[in-house]
């Protein structure tokens, strides 16, 4: 059997087998940054420019339980959920007691005594009324919405019960063959309840709120008006490595002005509602960007035609984008995802 350690030394093997050994005495090149002479100036590529700056928020399930964070937020929805599961998993295990209590009242060549039968419904129905009243106080914390969320989850285990009710009559005998049948017909009724609950509650939606359709398009218009700011600021270092100048600061503080402009005209179309609110970004962003543009302008003047000091004047005009980049990223997702969970 081929493991999967050694696939990847044989491709090593082979990278290196292509290469020839570096003379002695001479170091082997690393890999770096690399740099376009243009008309005498030494550009540095793949640095500078806020690099896929953008947020992206989505509602609803991710994929399965213990998945769902919004943009680095916990959501009240994923939660509730999680709270919701774990009383699931509780009710599991006194399913499994009923239904281990069920087959002892069986024999190898007889199904489960009238008693047996009837003390198993009333295990079951206990478990449930356990569960109901576990949902009802998981989701207690969303006054708007919880009410009738709770209806629906709770008319889903009522939908349960019966079913594994009814399984349990199936049971024809103590067999493991008869009772691997019972486990695995009640294991799928709980497998499909509990993700039907799952989903109920992240695809919960307060009026008002922010939907996934507004989100993408509001994040469209931000990625265009990144581009916008990347070509200014890039320009503007192109300049100050030729001449071996700071950046311009009038550039720089036009170039944040306009996506300022643009981040307030995309977030403006999420709502009244949630740009008045307490939750609105408008002032972190404001600080962000005020941030970026003193950072910017006090990055150190590189050396003119000098490639390692326009290399270190580059990085640090990277540097700088992408930590107010992560910053401003934060404080939409999390705006977006608290207003969302003020509704509920």
């Amino acid at each position: 059997m081929v493991r999967p350690w050694e696939i990847v030394r044989g491709v090593i093997r082979l990278g290196l087998g292509a290469r020839s050994a570096p003379k002695a005495g001479r170091r082997p090149r690393k890999a770096g940054p690399s740099f376009e002479n243009l008309e005498g100036r030494a550009v540095m590529s793949g640095f500078g420019g806020f690099g896929g700056f953008g947020f992206d928020v989505e509602f609803g399930g991710r994929g399965g339980f213990g998945q769902g964070t919004f943009g680095g937020t916990p959501s009240t929805l994923v939660t509730d959920a999680r709270a919701v599961q774990t009383a699931y998993q509780t009710f599991d295990a006194t399913y499994l007691a009923a239904e281990s209590a069920l087959r002892a009242t069986a024999t190898t060549t007889t199904a489960p005594t009238a008693a047996g039968q009837t003390t198993f419904d009333a295990a079951v129905a206990a478990g449930i009324k356990t569960l109901n009243t576990s949902i009802a106080s998981d989701l207690a914390n969303l006054t708007a919405t919880g009410p009738a969320l709770t209806t629906t989850l709770q008319g889903q285990t009522a939908a349960l019960q019966t079913e594994l009710q009814s399984a349990g009559t199936g049971l024809a005998n103590s067999t493991n063959a008869s009772f691997l049948a019972l486990y695995r017909e009640s294991n799928s009724y709980l497998r499909s309840a509990s993700g039907q609950a799952f989903t109920s509650i992240l695809n919960d939606t307060a009026t008002g709120a922010i939907t996934n359709t507004a989100v993408r398009s509001a994040n469209q218009t931000i990625q265009t008006a990144v581009q916008t700011f990347n070509q200014a600021l890039s320009t503007a270092e192109q300049a100050a490595i030729t001449g071996g100048t700071t950046l311009s600061s009038s550039a720089v503080t036009t170039a944040v002005a306009n996506l300022q402009t643009s981040l307030t005209s995309a977030l403006g179309t999420l709502g009244t509602g949630f740009n008045s609110s307490t939750s609105s970004p408008t002032a972190a962003i404001t600080a962000d960007l005020t941030n970026l543009t003193s950072s910017l302008t006090a990055v150190t003047a590189p050396t003119a035609n000098n490639a390692t000091s326009a290399r270190i004047f580059a990085r640090s005009i990277y540097s700088i984008t992408r930590r107010e980049q992560a910053t401003i990223t934060q404080a939409i997702t999390g705006a977006i995802v608290n207003y969302n969970d003020s509704l509920l």
